[in-house]
């Protein structure tokens, strides 16, 4: 008797006990470790139940995880639960919400343990070191994402060098939905500050595109030294494409895309207008109080931009 396939895609790295029961069967059990993503085929051959049945009782050994590294895993389903500070931010606050002993600073970047720019991403395999965050090397869109696996303290030799935190990613994928599917959302607030983020996943049995793109546009981009906010506009943009295909049941291609962006201005403090730009004693012009933001250097000397109403 031949029993129809079954296919779990975007299944987060981690091991699994898979159990398989139908009626008429006598029920299975296997142990599966997920750690790339390379499918996994597993041939299951149920027997047919006998008249008499023997029931043994055995340690649960298989539903404690016996992996020795900490770590934590955070999947779709604790994303809509927990206050995120953007769309187009969320993936650091999602770390810092949902890790223990993760702080975050002022503008966003997350720290693990105490440690400074020693977290390290790991993209459906991919290692990426650059700091992920609204200002250095932007984030992929968390609509992207569909599980998290954060790993604390010492990370095993195979991430590299880095000392404080490793963020295993798996993506999210278009294979096996036959009719698109997406979201949009968005949202408005203090500071002139508008979010906008997207989705939509496509594809057949064998192959899937998934696309997910986010935006921020904030007068307060970053953490200002004053309380009001000065000189302190910015936006980024980030976009990921998943595209998968799959040849065999062993072989298959996995094509990832990334593109992100951001523009920013440096806040001011409002004592800056007085400071000394150069050795030459010039200053920023007391009359119109022109911040260091506007001031033009030309031909190696500096000149101050005279423009009323600008701040």
């Amino acid at each position: 008797m031949h029993l129809e396939s079954s296919v779990f895609r975007n299944v987060p790295f981690n091991p699994y006990h898979l159990q398989v029961t139908a009626t008429g069967f006598a029920p299975y059990a296997q142990d599966v470790a997920v750690r790339s993503a390379v499918p996994i085929d597993s041939a299951i051959k149920l027997r047919v139940a006998s008249d008499v049945t023997a029931v043994t009782v055995e340690a649960g050994g298989d539903l404690v995880e016996n992996d020795p590294i900490s770590h934590t895993d955070v999947d779709k389903n604790l994303f809509d639960r927990l206050p995120l500070e953007s769309q187009s931010s969320s993936l650091s606050a999602l770390v810092t919400q949902a890790t223990a002993g993760v702080a975050a600073d002022s503008n966003g970047l997350f720290h693990g343990l105490g440690d400074h720019a020693e977290n390290s991403f790991s993209l459906d395999g991919q290692p990426i070191t650059d700091q992920q965050s609204k200002v250095f090397s932007n984030q992929v869109p968390l609509d992207s994402v569909q599980s998290l696996e954060v790993i604390q303290g010492a990370p095993p030799a195979e991430y590299g060098g880095k000392t404080s935190l490793i963020i295993n990613v798996t993506t999210r994928s278009g294979q096996g939905m036959k009719t698109p599917h997406g979201d949009v959302s968005t949202s408005y607030g203090s500071f002139g500050t508008a979010n906008v983020g997207l989705n939509v996943g496509y594809g057949g049995e064998s192959w899937g595109n998934f696309l997910g793109a986010s935006g921020l546009k904030s007068g307060r981009f970053l953490d200002p030294p004053e309380f009001a906010v000065m000189h302190d506009k910015g936006n980024e943009e980030n976009f990921f494409d998943r595209v998968d295909y799959k040849f065999s049941n062993a072989d298959s291609i996995l094509l990832n895309l990334e593109y992100t962006r951001s523009w920013f201005q440096n806040p001011n403090s409002f004592d800056q207008q007085f400071h000394n730009i150069n050795n030459a004693g010039v200053l920023t012009d007391p009359l119109t109080g022109a911040p260091l933001g506007l001031i033009r250097f030309r031909k190696s000397k500096p000149t101050i931009s005279r423009q009323p109403g600008r701040t």
